[in-house]
């Protein structure tokens, strides 16, 4: 099921927010880090499991407050008629004899194929698969300073905010030949991979301003698109 998450107003010191659906209970969130300028503008677009009923959008910033957003669900409304019963009656002289008949609605398809062979070809899309980046400070407790130039060859490929990365067909992803550049006065701490639930796969100390990604510790895998399905790679910056 595919929703649009929006706020109306919320306070000035709110955000980044995290979100999470009533199908775990609240304990996974199925988005983290979602700006506050994000849910009051166009809004925050996820898919959820289907039976979904309420979500929950908790800021973690310097606010940390909560609201829960139900879902609402669009209403659909069927007419059904039926033809009337139809009653014939037959009158003879003499002795009478009164014959009632009730027909029953009749329904007739009639389907003509042209001559020749048809051919019906049914195409299904590649699954997408998501992938997401962090820029985080040394504490890991706010967005820290620099920009991802990220190499996603192959496939087709979506960014969208917090250097997301959703690839069609593609459950795999080695960030090979992407970048990582600093804003000045600022150095690369570290550059963590994580799991699906958010334990250290693996860590790399840096120390420069910059650094160029190769080939393998950093080769993510992805379940699907949904939030909560994918590895993290996050780097950490800190002051030079």
């Amino acid at each position: 099921m595919n929703i649009t998450i929006t706020l109306t107003n919320p306070g000035t010191d709110t955000g980044p927010f995290n979100i999470y659906t009533n199908i775990d209970n609240y304990t996974l969130p199925i988005a983290t880090s979602v700006s506050r300028a994000t849910l009051v503008g166009a809004g925050y677009a996820a898919t959820v499991d289907g039976n979904t009923t309420t979500i929950k959008v908790q800021s973690t910033g310097t606010c940390t407050s909560s609201i829960f957003l139900p879902i609402t669900q669009p209403t659909t409304t069927t007419t059904t008629s039926t033809a009337a019963p139809t009653t014939t009656s037959t009158t003879t002289v003499g002795p009478t004899t009164t014959t009632s008949t009730t027909a029953t609605p009749t329904t007739t398809t009639t389907t003509t194929s042209p001559p020749g062979s048809t051919t019906t070809t049914t195409t299904t899309p590649a699954p997408n698969y998501k992938f997401y980046f962090e820029v985080r400070n040394q504490t890991d407790t706010n967005f820290g300073n620099g920009t991802f130039f990220l190499n996603p060859t192959g496939g087709s490929n979506t960014f969208t905010t917090n250097y997301s990365l959703i690839r069609s067909g593609i459950s795999q992803f080695n960030p090979s030949g992407s970048s990582f550049v600093s804003e000045a006065g600022y150095v690369i701490d570290k550059i963590v991979r994580y799991n699906y639930n958010g334990t250290e796969a693996y860590s790399l100390l840096v120390g420069s301003p910059n650094y160029t990604f190769g080939t393998g510790p950093f080769m993510m895998d992805s379940i699907g698109v949904a939030d909560g399905f994918y590895q993290t790679i996050k780097v950490f910056t800190k002051p030079a």
